[in-house]
């Protein structure tokens, strides 16, 4: 016995039989055939056939199948025995149901001894085929939500049992014990051979099943390439929208303006100083549009993955703001889902923006990596530092964007200043569960 436990394929049977969830329907199905079968001895108790008072311990053994089905009903109903086996829960329902008609009908004395051997021989049959169709029944669940190699673990090995009750109760070379190993033989053939039909078509509907929902995910990954496809194209419509007014609206602004200041004479010296201000300011609107014309436009993620793209927007901002920036990119981040790579994109670049117009920094490090099952994004600079509670989110919107874009993928933001050692800087720290930004289902 240690020696079939210690095998591996003993050890992989039982590793698939505790993780197999439970068909639905199953329980309910099974709640049924208990209450029926204990329903059926308790009335045929009740309401005996007329040989069956003449047969001494017959009643006694109806009454104990009805009782031993009722007490398996009341298993099956009761939610809290389930929260308790977890999943042990099923298989002793099944043992209990094989082992019920197995014990009571075979151990109970197939016929007194005043009785004639003809009515002894005419008693076994109907002791065998109200077993066999009563554990036809835990066959049909364990089949229907276990592999071949269960069925033949419950009903091949357990079904020896059956003759060796036979070799207990009857006496040796007699008539009635080759009949009950005979039925005990035919009964393991026929359960082996229903168990492995059954099994093979819940193994072809469960494929079927699988394939149906690999093709469902592939639908959805079609429906959201689509979705970005359309995006895309809307944006690239808005680009040009606001290329062909808002741009092309602000260079003519700032050309008159400019033109405006050549001629207003040198004596106004205020008018002059509000005309330069008014010049800035359409230039630093014309450029501000350029680049959101650009990020309308651009969809690096898409060309280089979030890796380069990075790299990539790093080069941009280097050059921009005339400040070093290092970027580490962990090698165990797995491949992301396409919505957290733009979400954690625009994060960088948000960042970004804020340290080149705020923060007055000579070095930024931005650090990519996975810890204790969390995508962790940090981004921290050197430069002057500010009081994250003292900002006006309502005239400032980069902290809240990066906010907002965090709770999107479940995740959190934290912002502090200034840095450890006293000295002046600001770090952003973003952590995603990882399991809300890794998906498994989505291939490059």
């Amino acid at each position: 016995m240690y020696a079939l436990i210690s095998t591996p394929w003993y050890t992989a049977c039982m590793k698939w039989f505790h993780e197999m969830p439970l068909e639905p329907g199953l329980l309910k199905i099974f709640r049924v055939f208990a209450l029926g079968v204990s329903i059926f001895f308790f009335l045929f108790y009740s309401f005996p056939a007329p040989i069956f008072p003449t047969l001494g311990p017959y009643p006694r053994m109806l009454s104990f199948m009805g009782l031993s089905y009722g007490l398996l009903f009341v298993y099956l109903i009761v939610p809290k025995i389930q929260d308790i086996l977890k999943n042990y829960y099923l298989p002793l329902a099944i043992l209990a149901s094989i082992f019920i008609p197995m014990g009571f009908i075979n151990w109970a004395p197939h016929a007194p001894l005043d009785l004639p051997d003809s009515m002894s021989l005419a008693i076994h049959p109907i002791n065998t085929w109200t077993v066999t169709i009563l554990m036809l029944f835990p066959l049909v669940i364990t089949a229907w939500q276990y592999s071949f190699k269960i069925v033949l673990i419950f009903f091949a090995g357990l079904g020896i049992i059956d003759p060796l009750i036979a070799i207990f109760i009857y006496e040796m070379g007699t008539l009635s014990l080759y009949m009950a190993i005979y039925a005990s033989a035919v009964r393991i053939i026929a359960f082996a051979a229903i168990g492995f039909v059954i099994t093979e078509l819940m193994k072809n509907q469960r494929r079927r099943q699988q394939d149906l929902a690999t093709a469902n995910r592939k639908l959805q990954e079609y429906a959201r390439q689509i979705r970005e496809f359309a995006i895309i194209r809307e944006r690239n419509r808005l680009a040009a929208e606001l290329h062909d007014v808002l741009a092309h609206t602000l260079s003519g602004l700032t050309v008159h303006l400019e033109a405006l200041d050549a001629v207003i004479p040198h004596d106004q010296e205020m008018l002059r100083r509000e005309l330069r201000k008014a010049i800035e300011s359409s230039r630093e609107g014309l450029r501000e549009t350029r680049r959101a014309l650009h990020d309308l436009r651009a969809e690096p993620i898409e060309e280089f993955g979030l890796h380069l793209a990075v790299k990539h927007l790093i080069d941009q901002y280097a050059r921009r703001g005339g400040i070093a920036i290092d970027v580490q990119y962990s090698s165990s981040i797995p491949q992301l889902s396409p919505p957290v790579e733009q979400n954690v994109y625009r994060i960088i670049q948000e960042s970004l923006e804020n340290v080149i117009r705020h923060a007055r920094a000579a070095y930024c490090l931005i650090h990519i990596f996975c810890k204790e099952e969390h995508l962790k994004l940090i981004i921290e600079d050197d430069g002057i530092g500010f009081a994250p509670e003292t900002v006006d989110t309502r005239s400032h919107f980069g902290i809240t964007t990066i906010r907002d874009r965090a709770a999107n993928l479940a995740g959190t933001l934290s912002v502090t200043s200034p840095k450890k050692d006293g000295l002046p800087g600001t770090r952003i720290e973003i952590t995603i569960p990882l399991e809300k930004c890794y998906d498994p289902n989505y291939h490059m």
